[in-house]
């Protein structure tokens, strides 16, 4: 996810959290070790489990109002989606928001953050509310980076046929401003002219944008950035699957194969899983299209 300094990053990232380990929609989160321990280099459970103890101390706080600091480091958070028995696993990266305005050629953590973007499944852009409701002078030249910024995220995406790369656009602070006057704002307009308007015409990527409120009283519209990123991503995952059953097969030894011969059980447990995840896809689309009929997102 990427956002300027202040455009509530970390505290959507405990809004999530808070929301999603006590379900939404269905859907459950939790943390998930074998990923944290593969992608991380400090990788004991120790520090996992701090990291969870973080966030959810990060949660109770906003429920007392307390809202978190803005990222100092680039953090990574590791779940697992899961609805119905079945896990879904995703890694979520979170980039403190003065990088936008650093050079990749002087930054170390702007380097990374393009190398990131170039091989994400999915991208969530977080808009300011209260820059939206700016004066657009003083907005334009943190308008234009982050652009550029998914400008050129765009330019590198190629997607098979009837595929999407998603990019969820997620308003903040919508519980300190009127709706309406945000999305007539001069600062909306900028972005539906120069990202939403593209991105309708791109045959490979999909956008989204919603209104989030977050605050000790409510969490609200946090999981559909989330479930929209795994409904379109869901094809790239089920080849993974696909892929991975199909090395487990060629693995398998003399006596491997005679056991599967009889028995089946590698290809019935595959089936299992596979019957699930596709329960779980056509759940998410559900949960997609209700949520933009009522019209509490837009999908475009």
């Amino acid at each position: 996810m990427i956002g300027h300094s202040g455009s509530g990053k970390t505290t959507f990232m405990a809004g999530l959290y808070s929301r999603m380990k006590n379900g939404a929609a269905g859907f459950t989160i939790d943390s998930n070790y074998s990923e944290y321990r593969r992608n991380t280099s400090n990788y004991s459970y120790d520090n996992f489990l701090q990291q969870e103890r973080d966030l959810d101390k990060i949660a109770e706080n906003l429920h007392r109002g307390i809202y978190p600091p803005a990222t100092m480091i680039k953090q990574g958070y590791y779940f697992n989606l899961v609805c119905n028995g079945h896990s879904i696993p995703f890694n979520w990266y979170d980039y403190r928001g003065g990088i936008l305005m650093e050079r990749s050629t002087s930054s170390a953590d702007a380097s990374d953050i393009i190398n990131k973007i170039k091989y994400a499944d999915a991208l969530v852009v977080f808009i300011d509310g209260d820059t939206l409701m700016e004066n657009m002078n003083a907005a334009i030249r943190q308008y234009r980076r982050l652009i550029t910024y998914i400008n050129n995220a765009l330019a590198n995406i190629s997607r098979p046929e009837n595929e999407y790369f998603p990019i969820s656009f997620v308003i903040t602070k919508g519980d300190l401003h009127d709706w309406d006057d945000m999305i007539q704002s001069d600062g909306f307009n900028y972005f539906n002219e120069n990202l939403f308007n593209p991105i309708r015409q791109s045959k490979d990527v999909i956008g989204m944008w919603t209104i989030t409120e977050i605050n000790s009283i409510n969490i609200y519209n946090v999981h559909f950035p989330l479930l929209f990123s795994v409904l379109y991503g869901m094809p790239t995952y089920a080849r993974s699957q696909i892929q991975k059953f199909k090395r487990e097969m060629n693995n398998l030894g003399f006596f491997g194969r005679a056991i599967e011969f009889f028995t089946d059980e590698r290809k019935n447990r595959f089936l299992r899983s596979w019957n699930a995840m596709e329960a779980n896809w056509d759940r998410l689309k559900d949960t997609i299209t209700d949520a933009q009929n009522k019209s509490i997102i837009f999908t475009f």
